[in-house]
């Protein structure tokens, strides 16, 4: 454990807080886990930790832990933890978080390998590719249902909004740190997909076939567009199919991400009947 951060001017503290650049978090390859919750997820998914800020309130990491009623870390991961730990003042933390509130334990990790490899899929798997979305918080919350969902992993395709975004993780409820993850471009991802021998089906508005009266295979992977532009022509080959979900009321679409949602529970539930 180093020595304790009183001010929140301290050099450390501005240099953890340009974390919030994306550029800086790319360039560095690293990135800020806030919360317990997002933190225990990380760890538990083999996320490195490079520097851990801690409430002074706690002498250790295990105390919050305990705190929390959270199982504790084993010895090798707590050692490890407790070696890049600094106790810092109520108003660093504060600086350091993110939003109205303050967290007692805010880190610095190693970003996750993000390539196709890391994904990979069954018999009957089920992915997720989010093309172009730019809303942390949609990309955020659809990672958040493909880990309850279970599916094989997610591609984020031509990311705008990358996954590493503090809202991104906040709104996946540190899901980001379980589920595997790829980064990839448009022609990349299909080739990767049609490799695998996926059924690729689009969610389109304008589409003429219901999800309900669609029939998914046993490798699906479901694209989801950005709200604002939707998905470009790179998804409309003749191979890739489009479904729409029912508009019944005076609004012509829903959130992406409750589209994500409604989609992927029928796909899962249907492929393995």
């Amino acid at each position: 454990m180093t020595e304790n951060i009183s001010s929140p001017h301290n050099p450390r503290i501005k240099q953890t807080l340009r974390l919030r650049d994306r550029d800086q978090r790319d360039q560095r390859g690293l990135l800020l886990i806030e919360h317990l919750r997002e933190l225990n997820q990380a760890l538990a998914g083999g996320v490195e930790i490079v520097e851990l800020y801690l409430d002074e309130r706690y002498e250790s990491i295990a105390e919050l832990f305990a705190d929390q009623n959270l199982p504790a870390l084993n010895e090798s991961l707590r050692s490890q933890i407790d070696s890049v730990t600094t106790l810092a003042s109520r108003a660093a933390m504060e600086k350091l978080s993110y939003g109205d509130r303050v967290s007692p334990v805010i880190a610095v990790a190693k970003h996750l390998n993000c390539d196709l490899s890391r994904i990979v899929p069954g018999d009957c798997s089920l992915v997720l590719v989010i093309d172009s979305v730019e809303k942390p918080g949609n990309l955020g919350a659809m990672v958040r249902t493909a880990d309850a969902v279970g599916v094989a992993g997610v591609i984020l395709s031509d990311p705008i909004c990358d996954v590493w975004n503090s809202n991104a993780i906040r709104a996946s409820q540190g899901a980001v740190f379980r589920l595997p993850i790829a980064v990839s471009t448009a022609l990349e991802t299909q080739t990767w997909l049609q490799q695998n021998e996926f059924q690729i089906v689009t969610a389109r508005v304008e589409a003429s076939v219901a999800y309900s009266k669609f029939t998914w295979a046993s490798r699906t992977a479901i694209v989801l567009g950005s709200e604002a532009d939707g998905l470009g022509e790179r998804w409309q080959a003749s191979s890739i199919q489009g479904i729409h979900v029912p508009m019944r009321g005076s609004v012509d679409s829903l959130n992406v991400s409750v589209t994500a949602a409604v989609l992927m529970y029928d796909a899962i539930d249907r492929m393995k009947q």
